[in-house]
């Protein structure tokens, strides 16, 4: 039972923090002062136009409804919602105007009417004054006002009642009694209330600003003695700090010269590099292959090459080494050459065979280099594929009746992991496969499918593939086939947003 009413206290409470918050955010950065001020005015306003709103509803379901109080008490009401809507907008001091002239103007109009009338209706004099003034000693946080307001209705509220007494009979005062001591009892709510918490915020306040004083005081007394104290540290670092702005000149300079160096380094790699890249696919009979090659930077961590003698293509490879830069640009260089090498050497065996050979000779030469390879390689003679891997995304193979689909989601499973890793001993395996006319053959980098993973910007292998069905690539050339394939990557991925290198190899059957 305790766990439930804690629960539902709770609740409420967090709801009326939330309700509080959501119409005083505008006074969250202002004094303390200020902000208790507003949040006080806020429920006052809120609790007395419930009352408002209460009271007018008892008295409209009233067998005999008094249509003064109702009118009144409807004004009223408007007025305050009016006030509350002005408090969230941040405007506290108009707020609070609106409020003072709203209950003093209704409190004119009470006794404007013939002053029994007035009181015979219910709408009590005590009542909208004492509110009225309640908000004038919010504004001006003064108790002082409080009390003295408090003194002036109790005293004018007594000599009311002592004339109704003295001139009318006893059942009319009665009767005048019962309404007015509604409203007396909703006025000292309120009023006790207002002046509890205006006053404990009042001092908490002033003990506040008290601390911050005495604060201040000691902080003052030795502020001299601190400047002085700063100021002979500063002389003693001045001559240091321009001796370091001359020591940072000169580093800047040699950083100039190194940077200019490092560029001219990379200006030779990527000079490099593009040597020893073909620019262009062979031609071939039996194939159509076209290719594109951008790198992320002016050097590239992927490589590529084709393998032909004369007009018949043997086979093709796609490469990508770990990492970027001028390390990675300098592998590609020493693996192409392996790759190249081990192809021609064991030409005669499957691609499988051929990757662990390649695996065996880079490992060797980048062990330890902290980079590795992942790859695919090709064979080819006449229609006959055939397909290995070490750890790369895998081909995608289009066939005649419109199909797009993974090498081995059809063809059969790849294992082998990545190239020029130290104590890693991997078996590569291969796959075989043929193509027929119009056939086509797509292998690429992950560039082109993960362009930056951060951002969650890429196009992924799904979309590629939904892609590539969508058009007509069997009525297609190689180059029309890669050129509508970069133009939907560039409409999903902006070039600002590619983060590694892309490579795209077509391959058609004709």
């Amino acid at each position: 039972m305790k766990n439930v009413a804690a629960r539902i206290k709770n609740k409420i409470s967090r709801e009326v923090r939330w309700l509080e918050s959501y119409f005083l955010e505008a006074y969250s950065g202002m004094p303390y002062l200020i902000r208790e001020k507003t949040r006080i005015l806020f429920w006052y306003t809120v609790t007395a136009s419930t009352l408002f709103l209460a009271t007018t509803i008892l008295n409209v379901q009233s067998p005999s409804p008094k249509y003064v109080f109702i009118r009144l008490n409807t004004v009223l009401l408007i007025f305050f919602l009016f006030a509350l809507v002005i408090l969230k907008s941040g405007r506290y001091r108009l707020s609070v105007g609106i409020l003072f002239w709203a209950v003093f103007t209704i409190w004119g109009i009470g006794y404007y009417y013939r002053l029994e009338d007035y009181l015979y209706t219910g709408v009590n004099p005590l009542n909208y004054h004492f509110m009225t003034l309640m908000v004038f000693a919010i504004f001006f946080g003064s108790r002082l006002w409080l009390a003295f307001t408090l003194i002036l209705i109790v005293t004018l509220n007594l000599s009311l009642y002592y004339y109704f007494f003295t001139h009318h009979t006893l059942p009319i005062f009665n009767a005048v009694f019962r309404d007015s001591l509604v409203n007396i009892l909703s006025s000292l709510i309120i009023s006790g209330v207002l002046l509890f918490l205006f006053s404990r915020i009042t001092e908490k306040s002033l003990q506040q600003v008290s601390r911050e004083l005495y604060k201040n005081k000691k902080l003052n007394a030795n502020l001299e003695k601190k400047v002085e104290l700063k100021t002979h540290r500063l002389k003693e670092n001045l001559d240091e700090l321009l001796a370091m702005n001359d020591n940072l000149k000169e580093a800047n300079q040699n950083l100039f010269i190194a940077q200019r160096t490092i560029l001219q380094d990379i200006s030779m790699a990527s000079n490099v590099q593009k040597s020893i890249f073909l620019t262009r696919p062979p031609e071939v009979r039996d194939w159509e292959i076209d290719f594109e090659f951008l790198p992320l930077s002016r050097v590239s961590g992927d490589f590529y090459d084709f393998y032909s003698d004369k007009d018949k293509l043997n086979g093709l490879s796609l490469f990508d080494v770990s990492g970027h830069g001028v390390s990675s640009a300098l592998i590609t260089m020493a693996a192409k050459s392996i790759a190249f090498r081990n192809f021609r050497k064991y030409e005669s065996h499957h691609p499988g065979y051929i990757l662990q050979k390649i695996n065996q000779e880079l490992t060797q030469e980048i062990g330890k280099s902290g980079h590795h390879l992942t790859g695919i390689l090709l064979k080819t003679a006449g229609s006959r594929v055939q397909y290995a891997s070490a750890g790369h995304i895998d081909i995608v193979v289009g066939n005649k009746m419109g199909e797009i689909f993974p090498a081995q989601s059809h063809f059969g499973k790849l294992n082998g992991t990545f190239l020029g890793i130290s104590g890693v001993v991997s078996d590569y395996n291969s796959i075989h496969f043929t193509m027929e006319k119009n056939e086509v053959l797509v292998a690429y980098s992950d560039g082109l499918v993960e362009a930056n993973r951060r951002f969650s910007i890429q196009m992924g292998n799904a979309v590629m593939i939904k892609f590539l069905k969508s058009i007509n690539y069997l009525e297609m050339s190689a180059t029309m086939i890669k050129n509508a394939l970069l133009a939907h990557f560039f409409k999903i991925v902006n070039r600002e947003h590619i983060r590694d290198d892309i490579t795209i190899i077509i391959l058609k059957k004709v």
